[in-house]
């Protein structure tokens, strides 16, 4: 048993434990999040956001305006910002993922 526990509690570190995100709010009104293991390699998605025109951000999105967010398992969210509104979020998530509040 103890065996198992320090195999497992340092691979805990290795899938991230900190959110990430890439911020399109400046020109769309969108936040991709991205945690656990979908936050595992930062390096390679800051590449990736920023090859998309978004702007990385270490920590997640920022919570000030967000409306809605599109849950679309795995570990990702994208979260959009005022002015969309509810509707317009449970629009654009339907058929991708689950409408989650902030």
């Amino acid at each position: 048993m103890l065996l198992c526990v320090v195999l497992l509690v340092p691979l805990a570190g290795c899938f991230g434990s900190s959110p990430i995100a890439c911020d399109f709010r400046a020109a769309r009104n969108r936040c991709q999040e991205r945690s656990g293991v979908q936050a595992a390699n930062p390096a390679a998605y800051q590449a990736t956001c920023e090859a998309s025109g978004g702007s990385y951000r270490s920590g997640g999105c920022p919570p000030d305006g967000m409306v809605a967010g599109c849950d679309l398992g795995s570990e990702v969210v994208d979260w959009y910002y005022a002015p969309e509104t509810l509707e317009s979020v449970t629009a654009v998530c339907e058929g991708e993922g689950t409408v989650v509040r902030p």
